[in-house]
């Protein structure tokens, strides 16, 4: 970039405030708090508005939210909007309080919530130990009754329904991987989607007080007593809209470098502060462009501010096409929280393997220099979110910067309480200068991102012999026999790593290219990349032979004599290395859609889950499925092959990919290529 960092620093502090930041998140915080679509509408109007007044060019999407519109396997969800809500024990007499009320607590009704009539309904709440196994019902009636669980809400939603319940009450723990306060109320936003068909409703009650209703509920059920509450639901669910707000800072040419959040959530942190620090970072740039202190990009800058993963497969989907002129994307999601008292870590998330590039190297390197050693962040492999663009189907590398884990995710306690202004700050800064970097890019800064993207893998391949070479070393099978198979299986795993690898740093070297402006700057990309990518597979050489060095030493220490590596397919790799898949929907799956006889069979989650979506991501037509499990095996580590295999048979039988037949023609060869080397 024209700027190094250094000089760029002291505009983006002249730019960008802590306490400014805090105050636009607060005011996203204050509608999006009651997370309903008339909430959603307002602050969706006042992120548009800020930005039109900045001078950017706004545009906005209305996407329906019908409960039936689907963009890939999204199906959008049914509106709903909310007056209030109240749960309240009326019997036994001398327990009567207010158990949940949505005016206080907003996180106290489950989103998407059905009416109840207006003089609302009065029914005995039931305790259901387990309550997301089928075996857990047995024997019961609960025709008319308020389930009370420690579960979520909707792990336990198909056995109300199946049980004829009118209501969940659930008071399970929130937090991400940290343990919420047992005071705090966990927020239920994926229940009763897509619609609402059966017209449950639910609340959440704070374990403390979930707990003390549970025993409650036991000690007058033993004396054959019933507890009986009363829900009152003023809520409405409709077929209505919500919104996608796009903003741009056109650059000279149509190339666009994309940072994305999302709103309508009702937290400060998750994501009031991504997205407030998205509004803060436009309107910064925008008038430091404006005031000569920067020119104008070479890329455009465009920011995103989205419903998680709907509104961005309907945004992408409506835009089909734009992904080409895409560069590079930033997600920015629970980016302020006070990591001391959220017990949080900002992560920055990497791609995909499929789609590791220059960004992921970039933003690591930025991180270092911005968020420094005040700030508790790591490096963390790829974690789904909005960053789904980085899906093949789009091929946009977007790197995330989340705040995980944090022991007020989806609670009460996200509130704007929990920000740090000098954490929003660096954040912000951060995506400031990913964004400017990517913008203004030269050819030197390309040859150097290509030299820092180099480093990024040989770091993985370092890593990953370093791992096998301890491996190896922690072995203690006392049989010859037993010893010799467990190196044979880890020197086979350690090449089938190293294969992977092989690909996916190559393609992140190549991803440089993409930085080209012209014919002759290629040239000069194209020339540094041939040198990098000999330095790259010298490495690789020189590891696997540090590797098989090791083993050697190992070997005639241990008298293990000559061990050759040759193995046989099992039976499982002949058919997966025979099946070569298609995708036919577009983006990251749900389930959220199947039909009741499929609903049924299926066993597996994957909305938001990264594990269950990866292996779509390396699907090209050409991959065998045994390929597609040797490269999701090095990057999410262990998946079953013969669950792989289920799972897309599945995919199949559900109409989501074609699995063709691929002849083999010499079955039983090696698992590696055609390994059959001797130490």
């Amino acid at each position: 970039m024209g700027k190094s960092f250094k000089e760029l620093f002291p505009l983006l502090s002249e730019m960008l405030k802590g306490e400014k930041i805090c105050e636009t998140v607060y005011e996203i915080w204050k509608n999006d708090r009651w997370f309903d679509f008339s909430g959603f509408s307002k602050t969706a109007d006042y992120c548009a508005e800020r930005l039109r007044k900045a001078g950017l060019e706004v545009e906005v999407l209305e996407v329906p939210a019908d409960g039936r519109t689907k963009f890939g396997d999204w199906v959008m969800p049914e509106a709903w909007d909310v007056e209030d809500a109240t749960l309240e024990l009326i019997e036994p007499e001398e327990h009567r309080r207010i158990l949940a009320r949505y005016k206080e607590i907003p996180q106290s009704l489950i989103m998407h919530s059905a009416p109840t009539p207006k003089e609302g309904v009065e029914a005995e709440i039931v305790y259901v130990e387990d309550a997301d196994k089928p075996e857990s019902y047995e024997g019961l009636d609960l025709k008319g009754k308020i389930i009370l669980t420690d579960k979520p809400a909707p792990s336990v939603e198909p056995y109300a329904i199946e049980h004829g319940a009118i209501g969940i009450a659930s008071y399970k723990y929130g937090g991400h991987g940290v343990k919420a306060p047992s005071e705090s109320v966990a927020w239920e936003n994926a229940c009763f989607l897509p619609c609402n068909a059966n017209k449950l409703f639910g609340f959440s009650l704070s374990p403390e007080t979930g707990t003390w209703l549970k025993n409650l509920v036991l000690e007058l059920a033993a004396k054959d007593a019933k507890v009986k509450v009363k829900a009152i639901v003023k809520s409405k669910l409709y077929r209505g809209s919500f919104k996608v707000v796009s903003a741009l800072i056109p650059g000279i040419t149509e190339e666009e470098i994309w940072a994305i959040g999302h709103l309508y959530e009702p937290g400060a942190n998750d994501n009031a502060s991504g997205s407030g620090a998205m509004i803060e970072v436009a309107e910064g740039i925008k008038r430091l462009i404006e005031e000569g202190k920067l020119p104008k990009p070479k890329r455009g800058l465009r920011f995103i501010f989205t419903f998680e993963c709907y509104g961005t497969m309907a945004y992408m989907l409506r835009h089909r096409g734009i992904e080409s002129r895409v560069v590079a994307g930033i997600n920015a999601d629970m980016i302020g929280g006070n990591q001391e008292k959220c017990k949080s870590m900002l992560r920055i998330c990497e791609n995909p393997h499929v789609s590791l590039s220059f960004t992921d190297a970039l933003a690591i390197g930025l991180a270092r220099d911005i968020l420094g050693e005040d700030v508790k962040w790591r490096i963390s492999s790829y974690i789904l979110d909005d960053n789904l663009i980085a899906d093949p189907c789009f091929g946009i590398p977007t790197p995330s910067i989340i705040g995980i884990p944090d022991r007020f995710w989806h609670t009460s306690k996200d509130t704007p309480k929990i920000l740090d202004r000098n954490l929003l700050f660096k954040t912000s800064c951060f995506i400031a200068s990913y964004m400017l970097f990517i913008a203004y890019a030269s050819l030197e800064d390309a040859i150097w991102l290509l030299e820092e993207t180099y480093r990024l893998v040989e770091s993985k391949v370092l890593k990953e012999a370093s791992r096998i070479i301890s491996a190896i070393h922690s072995l203690r099978e006392e049989g010859r026999d037993d010893l010799r198979k467990s190196l044979i299986r880890m020197v086979m795993e350690f090449q089938s790593k190293l294969s992977c690898w092989r690909e996916v740093g190559d393609n992140a070297l190549k991803s440089v290219l993409r930085l080209a402006s012209t014919e002759e700057e290629a040239s000069s990309l194209r020339e540094a990349l041939d040198s990098v990518r000999e330095r790259l597979d010298s490495r690789m050489r020189t590891e696997e032979e540090a590797v098989n060095g090791f083993i050697d030493r190992l070997v005639k220490i241990k008298g293990l004599g000559k061990i050759i590596l040759e193995s046989k397919l099992s039976g499982e790799e002949e058919i997966a290395s025979g099946i070569v898949p298609e995708r036919l929907i577009v983006g990251t799956l749900t389930f959220k859609d199947l039909p009741e006889d499929l609903r049924r069979e299926c066993r597996w989650e994957p909305a938001y889950s990264s594990s269950l979506n990866i292996p779509l991501f390396w699907i090209d037509g050409r991959r065998s499925l045994l390929e597609i499990h040797r490269h999701v095996v090095n990057e999410v580590g262990k998946f079953d092959l013969k669950e792989l295999i289920r799972y897309f048979r599945f995919l199949e039988k559900a109409g989501y990919v074609i699995l063709k037949r691929k002849h083999i023609k010499n079955r039983g060869t090696s698992r590696v290529g055609s390994i059959s080397s001797s130490l």
